[in-house]
């Protein structure tokens, strides 16, 4: 069974694939790749609020912990004379080193159009989708 990102990626290298096949000498096809990665250190990895100084014992007090990001992503545009068309994907996943219940993972998926609708009119439309996945841990911290 695939994932989510998987088939989001298949999709997209079919969509490449197709459009690279059908693509005329005057349109232009280009793909780039990006990836970047941090590492930071957080004081409260949940949110937590700092406690009353006459808390009862156990009361939940903020944590500290280090993180590290990772975030690829890849974009293919395609131009002819008249028409721009970019197609992109980005994967983040956000990993704690003590706290694995906080890691999350985010999909983020867009498309640009941009065309001439006459030598003065222009037409841009852009549509955006994501899907994150939050853990237990912030949602119900």
């Amino acid at each position: 069974m695939r994932t989510w990102s998987e088939t989001i990626l298949a999709a997209s290298a079919a969509a490449a694939v197709v459009v690279a096949h059908t693509a005329s000498a005057q349109t232009a096809v280009e793909w780039q790749g990006s990836a970047s990665a941090s590492t930071g250190v957080t004081s409260n990895v949940a949110n937590t609020p700092v406690p009353a100084k006459r808390a009862p014992v156990g009361t939940p007090a903020p944590e500290w912990d280090g993180f590290g990001d990772i975030l690829p992503a890849v974009e293919l545009t395609v131009e002819d004379p008249r028409t721009t068309n970019a197609f992109v994907y980005a994967f983040d996943y956000r990993f704690y080193f003590l706290h694995h219940e906080a890691n999350s993972v985010s999909n983020t998926i867009g498309y640009t159009l941009e065309t001439a609708l006459s030598d003065t009119v222009e037409f841009s439309l852009g549509l955006t989708g994501a899907q994150t996945q939050l853990s237990a841990f912030n949602v119900s911290g």
